[in-house]
């Protein structure tokens, strides 16, 4: 597979229409993206996506490694305004962001299967948070990661801003420690 290490972008966020700086690897705009066997590692972005940054993008993950990928928002994949994230037999481990340690979906949804989410860490959602998405998760795995004072969480819902905000176990509920 394709190896994606210590890449970085960097810029300014402008609060007025949410644009920033994201993909530290890989930014896909209104497309599609295919990863097989990936390793994107030691990758920074300055707002979203450490590894990856996907606006209105349908995004297919098929096995490989996230690891150590850092950013304010998904330190590994930040999907926003109708993206599609498809993951399958991916690793996920030691990724940092403010937001979704691993991943952030912001009105955007995933399918999450035989995935493995471990020591990722971020203030809100250690491995994932979804804000007005759709997430499911079946056959995973999530240890040791870590949200706010290192407390330990899977997954951060904003449930305050919309109902519509909803997570899925089909058909086992993931195993967590």
């Amino acid at each position: 597979g394709t190896t994606f290490t210590e890449n970085s972008v960097s810029g300014y966020a402008d609060k007025n229409d949410g644009n920033g700086e994201g993909g530290g690897a890989i930014y896909v705009g209104y497309g599609k993206l295919t990863l097989t066997d990936a390793t994107a590692t030691n990758n920074t972005a300055s707002d979203f996506g450490g590894g990856v940054d996907a606006v209105d993008a349908d995004v297919i993950i098929n096995g490989g490694t996230f690891s150590g990928n850092t950013t304010i928002s998904g330190g590994a994949i930040y999907a926003v305004t109708k993206s599609a994230l498809t993951i399958d037999n991916a690793t996920f481990t030691g990724n940092d962001a403010s937001y979704g340690g691993a991943i952030v979906l912001n009105s955007s949804n995933a399918d999450i299967t035989k995935s493995t989410f471990s020591n990722n860490s971020s203030y809100l959602g250690g491995a994932i948070q979804n804000t007005k998405g759709i997430l499911n998760i079946a056959d995973s795995v999530f240890t040791e990661n870590k949200k706010g004072q290192k407390t330990g969480g899977h997954s951060y819902q904003d449930h305050h801003r919309n109902q519509d905000d909803l997570i899925h176990f089909q058909p086992s509920f993931p195993s967590f420690s």
